[in-house]
């Protein structure tokens, strides 16, 4: 081989030495992106976990029926009203007291609530607007978690000097009236007012269990107790099911959102992470809870998805409206 000959070859392959090195250089990879979905929550300054990914998330924009919350720091909180398809977000109360534990009349026309700007736990009614803002409970007795009877009254928990009771009384203030003297609260009147659920602390302990009672006050009965936490009773619109929140399953102080038939029977867990204070939708397709944030699945526990609200600190007591 003549020496320019062999010159040209070995520069070649030089060459081609070269650029397969350079071409097999490993690159490092480049991070994949770590934002979350809309329907997934952002991180918080809380402790509490966050809810999983979907896959089969609900579209918020199909939702109907108006939705009324509390929203803003601890002891400073006030209540506010959306669509269920996340527009018209409105404040509804500014006191700087404390404002929280809404609830719609049957109708939606009105919205009874707790209030601490007398300086205790009292109960007020307003429209559906905000306007008209009435104290029901101006006494020496306290009032919180209020609900209402499928004819439009307002049930309530409250103590007084013969002993924690549920009361009724009319939106007005008038015809205000002892049903029972459990010592329960969150009661939860069923769709054919026959009977109220609620959850009651047992004698031994400080958790809570869920009882049922006859508007009349007999016939209590226990429907889903043990060594954890159960409350929060909401019926379904058609009144065969409750659906709750239940320590069973979870970490201490933490719940999951679990379902029942009215009688007790068939408990089953439906959130695959952590809830709180169940509701149902109008129609009775969905369940809305909140966890920080609202959140919204199917009545079947699926497709969990967080409801486009920002800006208003933790959001909790949820319900919902036509």
């Amino acid at each position: 081989m003549q020496p320019f000959v062999i010159l040209r070859w070995l520069f070649a392959t030089l060459t081609l030495v070269v650029f397969t090195a350079c071409s097999s250089t490993t690159v490092a990879p480049v991070p994949t992106s770590t934002v979350s979905p809309t329907n997934i929550p952002a991180a918080t300054a809380t402790t509490q976990p966050s809810i999983p990914l979907v896959t089969d998330g609900i579209d918020i924009s199909s939702l109907t029926g108006r939705i009324v919350f509390s929203a803003g720091p601890p002891h400073a909180e006030d209540i506010y009203v959306i669509n269920a398809d996340g527009a018209g977000l409105t404040q509804l109360t500014t006191d700087p007291a404390s404002d929280f534990d809404p609830a719609w009349s049957p109708d939606g026309s009105k919205i009874a609530f707790r209030s601490q700007r007398d300086g205790n736990d009292e109960i007020y009614v307003m429209n559906a607007d905000g306007s008209g803002q009435i104290i029901l409970t101006d006494g020496p007795e306290t009032g919180h978690s209020p609900a209402w009877s499928p004819d439009g009254k307002v049930v309530f928990p409250s103590s007084e000097e013969s002993g924690p009771s549920l009361w009724v009384i009319n939106p007005d203030g008038s015809e205000l009236r002892r049903i029972s003297e459990v010592d329960g609260e969150y009661p939860a009147w069923s769709p054919d007012g026959t009977q109220i659920a609620y959850d009651l602390p047992p004698l031994s302990a400080s958790e809570f269990d869920i009882w049922v009672t006859n508007v009349d006050g007999s016939g209590d009965r226990l429907l889903a107790g043990g060594s954890t936490p159960q409350q929060g009773p909401a019926w379904s619109p058609d009144g065969t099911q409750i659906a709750f929140q239940s320590g069973l399953e979870a970490e201490p102080h933490y719940s999951h959102i679990w379902i029942m038939n009215a009688d007790g029977s068939g408990q089953r867990r439906l959130s695959q992470d952590y809830g709180a204070r169940p509701v149902w939708s109008p129609d009775g397709r969905y369940i809305l809870f909140h966890w920080g944030d609202l959140y919204v699945m199917r009545a079947d526990g699926s497709g969990v998805t967080r409801l486009p609200i920002s800006g208003l600190g933790e959001l909790t007591f949820p319900d919902w409206t036509r």
